[in-house]
């Protein structure tokens, strides 16, 4: 067989063949492997067919009410976001109908043996969408957004959510884009805040909220001060200069939130990151936070004090960042602190129906049939917090830790 080449990049024959079985054999197991590993799931055109598989959502949606964005809490929030957003993407994506024929175009199927071949190459340039194009797409995010959070009244809009969405709809289309985002929403991201979070690539974060603030972000507070921990176990000389230019974790805030899209301006490696993502727990995005963090070690020691903070919030936008060597630094840091343990060591714990402490027996266990437990994440979404329980350790229970500690790294352990 041949390579394929898509955008001008050269693609393995031998795994694209391997992801189109995959896909044909309904076999999430394997394309949880091929995501984690390096190149992932190489072209959005495998994407729209493997997503849905990964998402539990290839069946779509059934036929549905159609609600108003007058019913949401935050309509002209959601409004002002969808019609700033696909300001950089997308870069290297192409019409789903287009992906399509070039599909059929590259592969030859042998019916007997039931084999999938690539009988030659094909390559055009990245294409933009017009102008034309965006305000269509605009219309369909908007659309979107409104479906996923009026038929899920305890999802809350905060901002950031946009441009989740925004990748799935570019590579899925809405029909399918819309469970798969919903998806992710209620089994990947639902300790996000209720409060609106206006995130600014210039790093300024204003919370608006009713709720009182620390109280509403304390989830997601907790579990970005995992990242300060994974510093201080990996690299304590990095994390002490940290601590002495008094930066706190929330410099990766829009990172987790947003699953990076919104920081990252080239589109492959925001979907190179959504392929690791949806096949890895949901502290994922906190693994790989960590992994830019101490891949630009040196360069942020030479930082003057107080620079370090702008220094880190543009690190996303590094042209030269290697994501794949990103991702598997991510991966080997996930073996080797485990969620629980990385818990654990922090003295940080999360609440019992976080994602992260679900992940394995409400979304890791189910084989590709199986809807996941939409009832169940819908009590942990309007039940009270409570935390995981700590180790009957009469030393560890003297005086919980302040938020200062949680957020400078904790009891490490």
């Amino acid at each position: 067989m041949t390579p394929a080449s898509f955008n001008g990049k050269i693609l393995p024959a031998d795994r694209v063949k391997s992801i189109h079985d995959a896909i044909v054999a309904n076999d999430i197991e394997q394309l949880r492997t091929i995501a984690r590993s390096e190149d992932g799931l190489m072209c959005d055109w495998l994407r729209r067919q493997a997503w849905p598989i990964l998402l539990h959502s290839q069946e779509g949606i059934p036929v549905r009410e159609v609600g108003s964005e007058q019913d949401l809490r935050d309509p002209i929030q959601i409004s002002k976001d969808v019609e700033r957003s696909l300001y950089y993407f997308p870069q290297g994506t192409v019409n789903s109908h287009l992906l399509l024929r070039i599909c059929t175009a590259i592969f030859s199927y042998d019916k007997p043996t039931h084999r999938l071949s690539l009988t030659h190459t094909i390559s055009f340039p990245p294409p933009d969408l017009s102008t034309p194009q965006k305000v269509q797409r605009r219309r369909e995010l908007h659309e979107m957004i409104i479906e996923i959070l009026w038929h899920n009244p305890n999802l809350h809009y905060y901002q950031g959510f946009h441009d989740v969405c925004t990748t799935f709809l570019l590579v899925l289309g809405k029909r399918l884009a819309i469970p798969a985002a919903e998806n992710v929403a209620m089994f990947f991201l639902r300790d996000i805040p209720i409060p609106v979070l206006t995130l600014a690539r210039s790093s300024k974060l204003i919370f608006t909220s009713t709720d009182g603030m620390l109280d509403s972000i304390d989830p997601v507070s907790r579990q970005l001060s995992l990242v300060t921990t994974l510093l201080k176990l990996e690299n304590p000389g990095l994390h002490e200069f940290l601590m002495n230019a008094n930066i706190m974790p929330f410099y990766t805030l829009s990172w987790v939130l947003t699953w990076f899209s919104h920081d990252l301006t080239d589109f492959d490696k925001v979907m190179r990151l959504f392929d690791l993502f949806m096949a890895s727990t949901p502290l994922m995005p906190i693994y790989v936070a960590c992994a830019i963090v101490l891949s630009h070690g040196q360069e942020l020691l030479l930082q003057e004090p107080e620079m370090v903070h702008m220094y880190l919030v543009n690190l996303p936008q590094d042209p030269d960042m290697d994501i794949d060597e990103i991702i598997q630094m991510a991966i080997v840091l996930e073996k080797k602190y485990p969620p629980m343990d990385l818990q654990k060591r922090s003295g940080t714990w999360l609440d019992e129906c976080s994602p992260v402490n679900t992940y394995e027996t409400e979304w890791r266990c189910l084989d590709a049939d199986t809807h996941p437990d939409r009832i169940a994440a819908e009590q942990c979404l309007t039940m009270p917090p409570r935390r995981m329980m700590e180790p009957r350790n009469p030393e560890s229970r003297k005086r919980r830790p302040s938020l200062w500690e949680r957020l400078s790294g904790g009891l490490v352990v």
